[in-house]
């Protein structure tokens, strides 16, 4: 891949409040593209490359605990 197509790529940020995830992989679970996991009873995204940007971790998550950036609360588009 040349450095022109990797500027292209755009990761996620995706970030989980720790003091609210209790690892229950309900997101896990959800995802569609399989990038989440639990490691050390929190939930992680082992491929941001690969989101989507969804929602559909957060909508799922009891905890609310998971945001993407460019999402609300509800994992919808925030509004500008």
């Amino acid at each position: 891949m040349n450095v022109q197509n990797q500027e292209k790529i755009k990761k996620t940020v995706f970030s989980v409040d720790e003091s609210l995830c209790t690892g229950c992989g309900k997101c896990v679970k959800a995802c569609p593209m399989l990038i989440l996991k639990i490691k050390e009873k929190k939930c992680i995204m082992v491929k941001e490359f690969m989101c989507l940007e969804c929602g559909t971790c957060m909508r799922k998550c009891p905890e609310k605990a998971i945001m993407i950036e460019g999402l609300d609360i509800m994992g919808t588009i925030e509004e500008e």
